[in-house]
């Protein structure tokens, strides 16, 4: 943790320095090198404030170098468990002196850039310098002003959501109100529907069991469950016919054949057109059949 708090101050005290050595009021001449084709300066000039310029860069290039470098060393000696105390002093005023002598150099390339100018050039450069300075204030503004319609714009959408919502939630509330009455509507027709289907079923079996001696005795004579057995039928049909019997042919009229009882299709088949009766054979009886055209 000490070790940490130490880095943070070291690194503070190493771009504080820096940020004061190039702060808004330092100068750069690089400015007046990228406006040169608006100053309209000649090859001559272009060629002196080119090397002005690099001159100033490359010193300033060495002084950032050996200022890391130091930077380093202070930090290196601020994590130390016992610091020492003169060096740090030794290595914070290194510091300073060499950022000094960085904005030294830099002031001094541009006032000697500024010399090479006519006096026309010098007062194109401050119109450059005030319209960059407007146009900087213009895009503030402009960005405050944006700022402002955008967060208008959020605060109306916030509130449109806002309603919708609501309004969202009291078409819910509303649709699960119908759907509870729709519930309770379809419960009460189904009881209604239950006691009616009750009510049906009761006057049903009390009306079968007041009538149900009128069906003693009484057999369905097409219920399955009737004893079959074996009767005697005799088939005529004029002109001759086939005879099929539940689709089986059987032979030609006159016939007489066995059939077991119950009910029966018999379908004759002649020159003239086709027959087809439904019969019942009662177990043990004789029958005769006659198809005629």
């Amino acid at each position: 943790m000490k070790r940490a708090i130490t880095t943070v101050i070291a690194a503070t005290l190493v771009f504080a320095a820096g940020r004061a050595a190039a702060g808004p009021t330092d100068v750069n001449p690089g400015d007046i090198a990228a406006v040169a084709d608006k100053l309209q300066v000649t090859a001559k000039q272009r060629q002196q404030i080119r090397n002005l310029h690099d001159n100033a860069r490359k010193a300033t290039i060495k002084l950032r170098a050996d200022i890391e470098a130091s930077g380093i060393d202070l930090r290196r000696e601020l994590e130390r468990d016992v610091p020492n105390e003169a060096k740090v002093r030794q290595l914070i005023a290194r510091i300073s002196q060499m950022e000094g002598k960085a904005r030294q150099a830099r002031v001094t390339a541009w006032l000697r850039i500024r010399k090479l100018l006519s006096a026309k050039q010098r007062a194109m450069l401050a119109l450059v310098n005030e319209g960059k300075n407007h146009w900087a204030k213009t895009m503030r503004h402009d960005m405050r002003a944006h700022l402002r319609k955008r967060l208008a714009e959020l605060k109306r959408n916030r509130l449109r959501m806002e309603r919708q919502a609501r309004a969202m939630e009291t078409r819910a509330r509303a649709m699960e109100k119908r759907a509870r009455v729709m519930e309770r509507a379809e419960r009460k027709r189904m009881r209604k529907l239950q006691r009616k289907l009750e009510h049906e079923m009761r006057r049903k079996l009390k009306h079968e069991h007041r009538h149900q001696h009128r069906y003693k005795g009484l057999k369905d004579p097409f219920s399955s469950s009737q004893p079959r057995g074996p009767a005697s039928v005799t088939i005529n049909a004029k002109p001759h016919a086939k005879i099929y019997i539940d689709g089986k042919l059987v032979g030609t009229t006159p016939l007489k054949t066995m059939l077991p009882g119950g009910g029966h299709v018999v379908r004759a088949k002649s020159a003239k057109g086709e027959r087809v009766k439904r019969i019942h054979v009662d177990p043990g009886k004789v029958m005769v059949l006659t198809f005629t055209y």
